[in-house]
């Protein structure tokens, strides 16, 4: 009865304890909100990158040393970085783009940023590598993806 009495008044060691059993619950949620965070960052400057395309397809490309194709590119590439502060690797953009006749009929569309009067579609989507998998599911990677539509102007 005595040595129970001598470990019951003793509590060296406590703080540890109840540190090593909360510090792994609380490093993983800091780590997955710094996750989420990321993922954040990564689809608004992919939907920041698919409206500049946009807007800057919508007019035509008013610099003639390079084809339109390759400018709406760099722009969106230029974007992306300029967003993301550099954690997205623009290489590794996919990029498309689809047009259409108008905007009613999107039944059947051709590849490519469209002529004058032509309803465009872009898509950009980057598959991003999780520290380790958030959603159980979706494994470490998750597929970011933003889409933007217009009308170009008569160019």
């Amino acid at each position: 009865m005595y040595e129970y009495q001598v470990f019951k008044k003793n509590e060296q060691g406590v703080s540890a304890i109840s540190f090593a059993i909360i510090a792994p619950v609380l490093i993983f949620l800091i780590i997955s909100v710094l996750q989420l965070g990321i993922m954040m960052v990564i689809q608004n400057a992919l939907e920041a990158a698919a409206r500049q395309a946009s807007r800057y397809a919508l007019v035509g490309t008013p610099n003639s040393s390079v084809s339109r194709t390759v400018a709406i590119n760099n722009k969106i590439n230029s974007t992306v970085a300029a967003y993301s502060a550099g954690i997205v690797n623009t290489n590794n953009l996919i990029i498309t783009a689809t047009a259409y006749s108008n905007f009613t009929n999107t039944a059947s569309g051709t590849a490519g940023y469209g002529a004058g009067n032509q309803g465009v579609q872009y898509t950009i989507s980057y598959v991003y590598n999780t520290l380790y998998p958030i959603f159980p599911t979706l494994g470490n990677l998750v597929t970011l993806k933003a889409t933007a539509y217009v009308e170009n102007e008569n160019f």
